[in-house]
Formats: structure tokens, C-alpha cells, sequence
């Protein structure tokens, strides 16, 4: 298994045929006080698998700090990764959006969201944090 991308969005919609629709991309947030709570934003992440780890599975996903401090995040969950596929040459394509709420963030710093499935780490999607100076 694995991550084939981690994206932050301020909102992902599954839409129809299981499309995601994404709505505002970011890595980079400019903020004029700390600490401030963001109040909502969306994560999404795509996992590919092959048919041997099909079955039951446990992930999860940390906000991370600049010094590698577990800060928060969603609850982990459990999915499950099918083992019938249209096309038994092409990757098990497990996706998932989760809506975070009211995240704190302390300080200005390179953030993480690391996610994690059966307690492995695979993937870190950045989120890089800075003072917005203020002008006049």
C-alpha cells in the first residue's frame, strides 16, 4: 500500500461517479495573530493497494508540529479495501476526505499532516504556516 497524493483543500465534495471536487488548494497559510483556529478546511487522500491487502484497515491522520509534536487531528477509522476489481491489473484505489474543524494552530512553522494506516506511516502532507506582516 501506499500514498499516491495528500492534498489540503478548504473544501472536497464527492461528487458523481465518485469524483472528488476540490475547492481551494493550499500548502501555505499567512496569519496575522497566533495562536489561531482555523475553522474549516478539508483533507483528502488517496491510497493505492494490491489484492493481497485486501481486507479490514485502520487509519489515521495527525497534525503534526514543527518539532514533531502530535497536536491534534480527526479520530482514526476504520475501511476496508476490496478485493474484486473491474480490472485485476490496475491498483485497488482506496480515497477518503475528512473535514476538519476548528484546528488550533499555535504559531508560525512547517506542520505536517501525517497519515498512518495499521499504525505504518506513509505519507506527510505539508502545511507551511506564516506571520502575515502587518502594513500601515
Amino acid at each position: 500500500m501506499y500514498v499516491k497524493y495528500g492534498i489540503l483543500a478548504d473544501a472536497a465534495v464527492q461528487g458523481a461517479g465518485g469524483k472528488w471536487n476540490l475547492i481551494g488548494t493550499f500548502t501555505n497559510m499567512w496569519i496575522a495573530h497566533f495562536p489561531k483556529t482555523w475553522p474549516r478546511f478539508s483533507v483528502l487522500v488517496r491510497l493505492e493497494f494490491d489484492r493481497r491487502e485486501a481486507g479490514d484497515h485502520v487509519a489515521r491522520v495527525d497534525f503534526v508540529g514543527p518539532t514533531g509534536t502530535r497536536l491534534g487531528g480527526p479520530p482514526e477509522f476504520s475501511f476496508k479495501v476490496p478485493s474484486d476489481t473491474a480490472d485485476p491489473s490496475m491498483p485497488i484505489v482506496v480515497e477518503w476526505a475528512m473535514e476538519v474543524n476548528n484546528l488550533i494552530i499555535p504559531g508560525e512553522g512547517n506542520y505536517d499532516f501525517t497519515v498512518r494506516v495499521d499504525g505504518t506511516y506513509l505519507y506527510s502532507i505539508p502545511l507551511y504556516v506564516r506571520e502575515r506582516q502587518q502594513t500601515g
